[in-house]
């Protein structure tokens, strides 16, 4: 795929059969009883297009460990107290990312409304996916763990080095894509929104 996991998890969906979508990255884990939430979430919440829980975080290095935990633990802080779409909308253009691929699920028909992940994007194509969904289809929250997602690994994010700029430029896109769908009104408005909501980042970043 030349390094473009868009790619592969689209074809993954072509061969997929079940009325919700889930990936799962190869080196995280699902924790106990994920699916089971996931699933009875969208099940008992017809208006919504996805579902999505908590992170948890696990690895050796120390460091990177509470890094991690308090990403995630502000994460789910901030998606349990969000009362609109466009709350969430407006953090993850504006504040950070707020969810991983593997901690979500979709139905079958918004993914394939949806086109799927966009291979275009370099770097946080499923954040571009999953923001896109919950525009279009709405969200439930699950609040309970829901991804191990494991940290001090070597991963594409963590090989870039500190060099930020294919990050930046995958970000660039997603922006000009939300524009060009949604409107420069509606885009400078979550803008001035996201003023007044809290960063993904912890403080001690």
């Amino acid at each position: 795929s030349g390094g473009r996991p868009a790619i592969v998890r689209n074809e993954g969906f072509q061969r997929s059969r079940g009325r919700y979508i889930h990936f799962l990255d190869d080196d995280d884990r699902l924790a106990p009883g994920a699916l089971q939430a996931l699933v009875g979430a969208l099940d008992n919440n017809k208006q919504a297009g996805m579902a999505f829980g908590w992170v948890v975080p696990f690895g050796d290095d120390p460091m990177v460990l509470k890094n991690k935990t308090e990403w995630f633990s502000r994460a789910a802080d901030i998606a349990r107290s969000a009362i609109t779409r466009y709350q969430i909308v407006s953090t993850i253009l504006f504040k950070g990312a707020l969810l991983v691929n593997s901690a979500c699920m979709i139905r079958r028909g918004c993914f394939e409304a949806l086109g799927g992940y966009d291979p275009t994007i370099m770097y946080y194509q499923d954040v571009d996916l999953w923001m896109r969904s919950i525009r279009r289809y709405g969200y439930v929250f699950v609040d309970q763990p829901i991804l191990q997602y494991r940290t001090g690994a070597d991963s594409r994010i963590h090989n870039l080095h500190e060099n930020w700029k294919p990050v930046e430029d995958s970000y660039a896109i997603i922006h000009r894509k939300y524009r060009a769908e949604h409107g420069l009104f509606e885009y400078a408005m979550l803008q001035f929104y996201s003023r007044f909501l809290p960063s993904v980042t912890p403080a001690s970043r």
